[in-house]
Order: C-alpha cells, then sequence, then structure tokens
C-alpha cells in the first residue's frame, strides 16, 4: 500500500501533530436488515407538497410517475429523479386507491413526506471515509462512524427529524456502553481538549453564541471529570513551541465547529456533530439515542472483512467499471478492511487507486491487485439537508 499525505483535519488533526499516533478506524457490526416492501407514510411535514397535495400518515405511496419502487427506500430516488410535477398513486389506511398530481419543491425537502423505513439499517461511507450505518426507527433516522484517537473515541452523529414537530437535541439523548456493558462517561469538549493538551487549552473551546453580542460563558473541566485521572502530564502554556501552539489552536477550533451542541431541530431537519469518550478497553462499544420512548442503537467494533471472494478477473472487471469517487468497500488478503473512494485502476501494473480521506488526513492509497480479496461498492451518506422522504 502507498499513501501520500496531502492535507491535515479531518477529526482531529492527528497528522499535525509533533507526534503523530496511529488512528484506530471503528465499523458497525454486520446485521442483516431489510427496508420495508412498502412506503407507508410515518409523517407529512406542514406546508409541503405532500400536504398540499392531500397525503396524510397511514397512506401507502404506490407508484411515483407511473414507477413503482422496488421497496420503501426507492420512493426517495423516485421523487429526487422527477420533474417539476410529480402524479403519485397512493392508497389510504382503508385500502382506497387515489391519483394525486403535485407540485414538488425545487430543493430538499421536494415532497416533505416521510416513509416509514423502522427496523431498516443501512451501511454508508462518511464524507471522512469512514464505515457508517443509519439506524431507522419511526420518524427518526440516526447515522454514527467513528475513530479513536490518542486514547479518545470520536463518534459522528447525525440525527434526523422526520417527525412533524420540534425535536431537541443534545449529548444527554446519548448513552454508551462497552464490550462488558459498563456505561462509558461522555466528555465534553473542554473534557477532550483538556485530555489532549492540558488545562491551559480548556479556554480555547468556545460554544455557539446564542445571541449576538452575548459574551461566551466560561468553560472548566470538573475536579470529579474521568479526564482529571486519566489524561496524560502536558506542557503549560509558557513552554508551547510555536509548533504546539498551532497545532492545540487547530484541535480547538475543530472541537468548537464539530461537536454536536445544543439545538432545537425542525420538522424534516438534521443534527451533526461529534461525541467523546475515552478509548474503551471492550470492543464492541454500543451507541443508543433515546429519543421520546424511541430508541436507536448500533454497535462498532474492528471493522469485519467479508467471508465473499473475487478472483482476479473479476476484480479488473468490477474496477474498469467503476466511476471516480465512488465509494467502495475492500476486504484484503490479510484480512484487514479498507474504505474509501475509488480513483483509477492501472492495468499495467495491477494497482487500484483511491483517492479519499483516511482517519485523519487526506491521502491518494493504492492497493496491488494481488492484496485484494473482496470488493464491494457502499453508498455514500448524503451531503445536503435530507428531505423528509429520504432514508438519511
Amino acid at each position: 500500500m502507498i499513501v501520500k499525505t496531502l492535507l491535515c483535519g479531518l477529526f482531529l488533526l492527528s497528522a499535525c501533530s509533533p507526534t503523530r499516533t496511529l488512528v484506530k478506524h471503528l465499523g458497525p457490526l454486520p446485521e442483516p436488515s431489510q427496508a420495508p416492501a412498502v412506503c407507508k407514510l410515518i409523517s407529512v411535514l406542514p406546508d409541503s407538497p405532500a400536504l398540499k397535495a392531500g397525503l396524510h400518515v397511514g397512506d401507502e405511496i404506490v407508484s411515483v410517475n407511473g414507477t413503482h419502487p422496488e421497496d420503501a427506500s426507492g420512493v426517495s430516488d423516485l421523487i429526487q429523479q422527477s420533474g417539476p410535477q410529480a402524479e403519485l398513486d397512493v392508497k389510504d389506511a382503508a385500502g382506497r386507491s387515489r391519483n394525486l398530481k403535485m407540485t414538488l419543491n425545487k430543493e430538499r425537502p421536494r415532497l416533505g413526506a416521510s416513509c416509514d423505513l423502522t427496523g431498516w439499517r443501512k451501511n454508508s461511507v462518511s464524507a471522512a471515509g469512514n464505515e457508517s450505518i443509519t439506524i431507522f426507527q419511526g420518524p427518526y433516522a440516526l447515522t454514527v462512524s467513528g475513530i479513536i484517537d490518542k486514547g479518545v473515541t470520536f463518534m459522528r452523529v447525525r440525527l434526523t427529524n422526520h417527525s412533524d414537530r420540534l425535536l431537541p437535541v443534545s449529548t444527554a439523548l446519548f448513552s454508551v456502553q462497552d464490550g462488558h456493558k459498563s456505561p462509558q462517561t461522555l466528555l465534553s469538549p473542554q473534557e477532550v481538549i483538556y485530555f489532549m493538551h492540558g488545562d491551559d487549552a480548556v479556554p480555547l473551546i468556545k460554544p455557539p453564541r446564542l445571541k449576538d453580542n452575548v459574551p461566551y460563558q466560561a468553560l472548566f473541566v470538573s475536579s470529579f471529570s474521568v479526564v482529571r485521572h486519566a489524561a496524560p502530564s502536558h506542557k503549560g502554556k509558557d513552554d508551547w513551541t510555536r509548533s504546539d501552539e498551532q497545532y492545540v489552536l487547530a484541535n480547538a477550533a475543530y472541537l468548537n465547529k464539530e461537536t454536536l451542541w445544543p439545538a432545537t431541530l425542525e420538522p424534516g431537519k438534521l443534527a451533526d456533530g461529534l461525541i467523546y469518550f475515552l478509548e474503551s478497553k471492550s470492543l464492541p462499544v454500543t451507541i443508543q439515542a433515546n429519543i421520546e420512548g424511541i430508541t436507536l442503537a448500533a454497535a462498532f467494533g474492528k471493522p469485519t472483512p467479508s467471508t465473499q471472494r473475487m478472483p482476479a478477473e473479476e476484480l479488473i472487471a468490477f474496477f474498469e467499471s467503476l466511476k471516480k469517487g465512488t465509494p467502495l468497500r475492500l476486504t484484503l488478503r490479510s484480512g484487514k478492511v479498507f474504505v474509501g473512494k475509488y480513483s483509477s485502476y492501472d492495468p499495467i501494473n495491477e494497482i487500484v487507486w483511491f483517492d479519499t480521506p483516511s482517519g485523519v488526513v487526506l491521502t491518494t492509497t493504492s492497493f496491488g491487485l494481488k492484496h485484494v480479496a473482496y470488493a464491494e461498492v457502499m453508498s455514500p451518506e448524503q451531503k445536503k439537508q435530507p428531505t423528509a422522504e429520504t432514508p438519511n
């Protein structure tokens, strides 16, 4: 494998650290699931094209513009592929059929109605090149991915509100257990910066201002915090080199930007951010969100290699058929797993190339064909604000 470093900065800036450490990637434990066969609406957003056209909770979308979706998750694609006007065949809860015509929004959410995807678990690739999973339960969807860096676990969570009401979001919704079912203490961003850089870095953590011209609330790390006993010794600010200071400032800026800060989600919107806890001695870790009596949970451990194998000629045909940027999951003959975005295949040297963030460093990575045991396409996470009708 060849790795060429291009830039730093996806999770924490380990690659820019004076003492670089190895990032450990986490992957969701495999668990069989399937999207529901039919799309029954679980919510309809206020003032949406769906509501104006007469769609109601409990209605079943049978077809979109004459096309029947393969399952409930396929409705999203049909809506996104539609022109400005859409025609839906619908059945109500009593089984009565009707045909509805409507004008969709130009931007997401185009329809403004959510299929009930309860029980479906969708594997994807995050923007940072990590394996993620989206769990659907009732009117909510939770997407999770994670890494371990410098003794801290960083879990990126994205919670989507498909309900028709406001949803307060904060780390208080979440809990974590290790492989022995022992609860793990969630850390504040100031505890993370303390663990990494000591007391002098804590004042650099600044939560978002709720109102203009309101001073930042001073943050501190309690004397009873778990990081007080677990953190290694650190140099004081007066002893920081210029490189040390730049590294601390960059990490603080990242935590300020990426932390899951408290927010209130409107219907059809999402909250995205990081939650933190110390590295567990026992995997897998299970992260759980409890929302109005609904539980969404996923277990993460070391990425699990596929047991399937592909012969060389099948791998070559597979790679040559791909478009640049396609998210892939490779199982290597060593038993390791690599997740990245396809760049190109070199048939002369039999090397497959990836342009992708790998953990915390944006890299160009290559693997010789002889080292690849199995390759599969994965779906990327949605980058835009989700529509209420999309899986994520």
